[in-house]
């Protein structure tokens, strides 16, 4: 039987090395490498008529669209605080249009079937136009002209999509897709390409109802040719108590440092507990930084990814912290960092002020938990009608500088040596005797 076997196995040997070659070689069958998919066209993609798609096409096209024109860094961001700083002011700074937003809040409460249009003073004004109805997938051609006068904002003027679900303004959500839609600010124009999508829905656990959106767009400055790419969700939820407040989450790329990802958390605030929130940034090598939201503001940035700061540094404001210039801001070591002062709110007494009354500044506290109070510093500051009243920088403000009809304010300035904090609230009408 084992002879068998052999000799079967001979066989084998001697017929994959008669072949058809001379030289006794096996043949391999040749490799080819598969060819690459063709470019896509992407004029010719976004000049498909949106209502022969369905919103998941829709979704791909113009985010991937938005994604080809990007031409920045893709990789994650190097850890510093200018990073910090550039996607913070995109959140919560100027950096952050809102038309697109406010837009679906008016789609929300009109028709899904007719071209509508909104006009309030100084707030929003302009034309939201559907080329004909919505098709079976609630999906239309958007032509978008719109005015928005609130500080911040522009005019947005464009076409591209738009796919709605829900008249009901409580229970809504919409898409806008924007096929390279111009904003236009004071400052700047940018260039808009992607979706965003907007809904409202009842709360379960209050009365209120609970905004969200989803954006995933590329914002082009035109004068500068910076860009941004934006994944960003975002959720408003005032039903649960302490818990109340809007989270953020998601993942901004900016053209010259990187791809930084991102959560927030907060609360609002009540008389006895001030607005909190922080929020909580990753970028390369698992280097995370965070910023902290608490009267002032607090930056840690962990380099090594140990969980332990290694760095920081304190500001008295988020636009403290937005215009610093970190070339000249160093930070410092956590134990090393210094708090600013906050003050409170001061008055003025008399409370019932006449003309010819000597006018005095009243409860005068600050907290400072870092200082010795032998290096605070307190001045004082009294302005008429908005205007500063000269040589007047003490507590007290003589009878003969106010008259009848004045409207005199009084500031506490209290200084640790490297924060200046202030409180101005204290304010009074001189009446005439």
């Amino acid at each position: 039987m084992l002879s068998k076997v052999l000799s079967i196995f001979v066989l084998v040997i001697s017929v994959v090395s008669c072949g058809g070659n001379d030289n006794g070689a096996i043949d391999l069958p040749d490799t080819q490498i598969p060819p690459s998919p063709p470019p896509i066209n992407w004029a010719e993609v976004m000049s498909t008529d949106p209502t022969t798609l369905s919103e998941a096409e829709l979704e791909e096209n113009y985010w991937g669209y938005a994604k080809h024109l990007y031409q920045g860094v893709t990789e994650p961001a190097a850890i510093n605080p200018e990073v910090v700083q550039k996607v913070t002011g995109k959140l919560l700074g100027t950096g952050n249009p809102g038309v697109p937003y406010y837009i679906l809040v008016r789609f929300g409460i009109l028709s899904q079937s007719i071209t509508g249009s909104y006009s309030k003073p100084c707030s929003l004004s302009g034309s939201l136009d559907l080329t004909g109805d919505l098709d079976e997938n609630g999906v239309g051609i958007l032509e978008v002209d719109y005015n928005q006068c609130d500080v911040g904002s522009g005019i947005l003027t464009g076409n591209g999509a738009v796919s709605l679900h829900g008249a009901d303004k409580a229970n809504f959500n919409g898409v806008l897709f924007f096929n390279e839609v111009s904003l236009l600010t004071n400052e700047e124009e940018w260039i808009i390409t992607g979706h965003y999508l907007y809904g409202t829905e009842k709360g379960d656990e209050g009365p209120f109802d609970i905004n969200f959106s989803s954006s995933h767009l590329l914002f082009s400055a035109q004068s500068t040719g910076i860009q941004y790419l934006e994944q960003l969700d975002w959720r408003a939820d005032g039903n649960r108590g302490e818990e109340d407040g809007i989270s953020y989450s998601g993942e901004i790329t900016l053209e010259t440092y990187g791809a930084v990802q991102f959560v927030t958390e907060n609360k609002f605030s009540n008389d006895n507990d001030p607005f909190y929130a922080k929020m909580v940034f990753s970028m390369a090598n698992a280097a995370t930084a965070s910023l902290e939201f608490e009267r002032d503001l607090k930056l840690l940035i962990d380099e090594d990814a140990d969980g332990e700061a290694d760095s920081g540094k304190y500001f008295i404001s988020l636009n403290d912290f937005l215009d610093a210039d970190f070339n000249v801001t160093p930070l410092t070591a956590p134990e090393a960092l210094n708090r600013p002062p906050r003050v409170f709110a001061p008055f003025i007494t008399p409370e019932l002020a006449f003309e010819g009354d000597q006018l005095e500044i009243q409860n005068i506290r600050y907290i400072d938990p870092d200082t010795p109070e032998s290096q605070i510093s307190i001045s004082y500051q009294w302005t008429k009608f908005g205007a500063i009243i000269p040589d007047q920088n003490e507590r007290t403000l003589p009878a003969d500088v106010v008259t009848a009809g004045d409207i005199i304010w009084a500031t506490v300035i209290v200084s640790d040596g490297e924060f200046t904090a202030s409180n101005s609230s204290a304010e009074i009408y001189i009446n005439a005797k």
